[in-house]
């Protein structure tokens, strides 16, 4: 399915964004939702993350909308030997009441945008470890918690 995977890319040579593209055609009907998988393997360097955002067009034009209003990979979301081959997915949702989405393979998705983060380092890994933060083991909520 992956093998005319088009990569994400910018648009134009000052676009914040890296368009993400359909991997095969689909149609979102009216308040569905899907969850695709772009066919992406990332690793995000330490200190930054993917924000994973709509495109404009498609919000605006056909009320597509990530479920989850933005999507954010961090550093450690790739960690194979963690249980994570740092496959990104994405979550859309039809918000119009009354017409179909329908993407062709090679449509763009979404966007995905590379920033800096900073960290304090109040605690050493151990200290974590002691106040119950552990290693990312998975994907999708695999820091635990739901908030």
């Amino acid at each position: 399915m992956y093998d005319e995977l088009k990569l994400p890319m910018r648009a134009t040579y000052e676009s914040a964004g890296y368009d993400f593209y359909a991997p095969f055609d689909f149609t979102i009907q009216p308040g569905e939702e899907i969850v695709i998988p772009t066919g992406i393997c990332m690793r995000v360097h330490v200190g930054k993350f993917l924000m994973c955002v709509p495109r404009s067009g498609s919000g605006f034009k056909y009320g597509l909308r990530l479920k989850n209003t933005v999507g954010v990979i961090d550093s450690d979301f790739y960690s194979p030997e963690h249980g994570s081959e740092g496959h990104i997915m994405v979550a859309l949702l039809n918000h119009d009441h009354d017409q179909p989405i329908s993407f062709k393979a090679g449509d763009g998705i979404m966007q995905g945008i590379i920033l800096g983060c900073c960290f304090q380092h109040e605690y050493d890994q151990w200290q974590w470890r002691q106040r119950g933060v552990e290693v990312r083991t998975g994907r999708f909520g695999s820091t635990g918690g739901t908030n």
